[in-house]
């Protein structure tokens, strides 16, 4: 694991362990701290916070996936959208079963609380204001700090993004809340995700637009196929020189993938 400061309250943690490198972010005020994720929990999280702040810290979770709550039994307790609870449980399911095929099951506990988008989060002299962000999970949830102007969105806001699995929801959706974060893009200049190694250009809004649009629309000649979890979905290429930038869908909502 690596961390790195981005701004003056602002620490990014990467994940460099396994299939997925996974970001989190370490948010400190002057009175508390909080973490935006735990990654896929390869490494020990709080003795590395502990680096940079004796603060108490608060867990809370852009979203429900296992490479996002990795880390969670470590801390006891998050906070997450309770639309996104049930994905959490499934994929905590995942993480445990996983563990134990590695052979690196460990005594862990977790209880996931409620927190409703929409709420500001008061560090002492640091406001985010959270946005519910429906999409890519029920229950995706945004943070932006208006002072620094960042965005910080987990897996919503990607320039590869994974609308193919049960739990997202239908292109509709997803298009509402790329709106609804367009209708604020005057209040943020950075976007930092769940995975890219760095900052994010606030472009990838319109790319995501414009890639529903075109889905939607029908207009999916480039469209190629995509392998994942050994099944096959539609991969729709972003108006970019970047062939990995997409929006991986399925071709209905019956051809999602579910786990198990």
């Amino acid at each position: 694991m690596k961390m790195e400061q981005i701004t003056n309250h602002i620490y990014m943690m990467r994940d460099l362990e396994g299939s997925v490198a996974s970001n989190a972010f370490l948010i400190i005020g002057n009175e508390k701290a909080i973490l935006i994720d735990s990654m896929n929990g390869n490494e020990l999280i709080k003795p590395i916070i502990k680096q940079v702040t004796d603060l108490p810290v608060n867990l809370i979770h852009t979203h429900g996936h296992c490479d996002h709550i990795g880390g969670d039994g470590e801390f006891g307790e998050a906070y997450i959208d309770p639309k996104d609870m049930e994905v959490a449980k499934i994929h905590w399911e995942e993480v445990q079963q996983e563990r134990i095929k590695q052979g690196k099951e460990r005594e862990e506990e977790i209880k996931w609380k409620p927190f409703l988008p929409g709420a500001c989060i008061d560090l002492g002299g640091y406001i985010l204001e959270t946005y519910e962000v429906p999409g890519h999970t029920p229950g995706g949830l945004c943070f932006l700090n208006r002072e620094e102007r960042i965005l910080i969105t987990g897996d919503a806001v990607t320039e590869h993004i994974w609308m193919q699995l049960w739990e997202s929801q239908p292109l509709e959706i997803l298009i509402q809340s790329l709106q609804a974060l367009d209708s604020i893009r005057d209040e943020f200049d950075t976007i930092y995700n769940g995975h890219a190694e760095g900052a994010v250009a606030v472009s990838v809004i319109d790319k995501l637009i414009c890639g529903v649009r075109e889905i939607l629309d029908g207009n999916t000649k480039m469209d190629h196929t995509y392998t994942c979890f050994d099944e096959l979905f539609k991969a729709h290429p972003l108006h970019s020189d970047n062939p990995d930038h997409l929006i991986v869908y399925a071709e209905s909502e019956d051809k999602k993938y579910k786990m198990g």
